[in-house]
């Protein structure tokens, strides 16, 4: 055998970026592999909202954005923290 060098990374799934499916927050919801790949593609908007650490999203926060939300299909709020 070769010298090799052969690390191991083990991460949670709630590493980095991600998806819940509903059944982690759902009794009786979808699971991740119940989905189609398609409905995670298509149309998305980056809402800003500068918030602080605990600082709810308020609905007027994001009708703000409501003009530029039609055809949007993913709406991806930044809060900066």
């Amino acid at each position: 055998m070769s010298n090799a060098h052969l690390p191991c990374l083990k991460l949670t799934s709630h590493t980095g970026t991600h998806i819940d499916a509903p059944s982690h927050f759902i009794d009786g919801g979808k699971t991740i592999d119940q989905f189609y790949v398609e409905e995670f593609t298509g149309m998305g908007f980056v809402l800003d909202v500068p918030k602080e650490k605990n600082e709810p999203v308020t609905l007027a926060d994001i009708e703000e954005y409501v003009e530029y939300l039609a055809g949007v299909k993913f709406i991806f709020i930044r809060t900066y923290w």
